[in-house]
């Protein structure tokens, strides 16, 4: 399948690719299929970059770090009890933070432990991490930013809890989110560093569907209706002539470079920003059923 659901490049610079049929890797040649037969008919929740190269990702409601030689579980119990993950993000610290349900756990060093986070979280599906290194929690007490272990209120919902399609931010702290509900905040928030979260008015009361920003504060939104919004020295722009390659997306990654990932479900596209031209990643993908 060239329908690519989730992707991440792991810290060894390796890309990795999940399609709606399973996982492949790309050696700089060609792609190649993890030859494990946990992914069969199961379609991976999402993929996250794991600490010292490969990832990690959940299958069946079990957490498992995969590489090159395939997919490893690892067990997650607390007082003799298995932990169901819905959600996880990868620290540079070394730390997995967990989701399971209304509870956030800490893994690390093989040794699970229950965070006392102190506020109304929503269940953790609501949870984001960024190419800064912090992780964000959406609660209904409003939304919070974690650094190791400090955590800082950063936002509150106007009425209720957001309801968010994106949360990105770069490795400076500067970042957007798109909120669909309630309709009074639907639209796009940006802030720089620790600076307030703001409303943008002149993009409208439109939720974007998948964006993302650089290092060098440049940013590319695109919305359902099939518009596609650049951010450029501080000011936003349509793109009156939308590439092929930024239609039916499922994901836009920066990369620290400039270059822009796109995966689709024609399959994963790389724009290079030093050569000003699209590739397409196909080669083709293995057929991983």
């Amino acid at each position: 399948s060239n329908h690519v659901v989730s992707f991440v490049e792991a810290s060894d610079g390796t890309p990795w690719a999940a399609t709606t049929s399973g996982i492949a890797w790309y050696n700089g040649f060609r792609w190649i299929q993890i030859a494990d037969s946990i992914t069969k008919n199961r379609e991976p929740v999402f993929l996250t970059a794991a600490n010292n190269g490969g990832f990690l990702t959940i299958i069946g409601g079990k957490l498992f770090r995969g590489s090159e030689n395939g997919l490893l579980v690892i067990e997650l119990r607390l007082n003799g009890k298995l932990i169901e993950p819905t959600n996880i993000v990868a620290e540079g610290n070394g730390r997995i933070i967990v989701g399971s349900g209304l509870n956030a756990y800490s893994y690390r060093n093989s040794k699970l432990d229950l965070m006392a986070l102190k506020l109304n979280v929503s269940p953790m599906p609501a949870s984001y991490a960024t190419k800064s290194g912090a992780v964000w929690l959406n609660s209904h007490d409003g939304l919070f930013r974690m650094e190791g272990d400090r955590l800082s209120y950063r936002h509150k919902a106007s009425r209720s809890i957001l309801r968010i399609s994106c949360l990105v931010e770069n490795e400076h702290g500067d970042g957007m989110l798109s909120v669909q509900h309630p309709p009074e905040d639907r639209g796009i928030w940006e802030w720089k560093g620790d600076g307030p979260i703001t409303f943008n008015r002149g993009e409208g009361g439109e939720a974007a569907f998948a964006m993302d920003i650089s290092s060098s504060g440049e940013a590319l939104a695109v919305y359902e209706s099939g518009n596609v919004r650049a951010k450029i020295n501080n000011m936003w722009y349509s793109l009156t002539n939308v590439p092929p390659q930024l239609r039916n997306i499922t994901f836009l990654k920066f990369r620290r470079n400039g270059d822009l990932w796109v995966g689709s479900e024609r399959g994963l596209f790389l724009c290079r920003r030093a050569l000003n031209r699209w590739e397409y990643w196909r080669h083709p993908f293995p057929s991983l059923k």
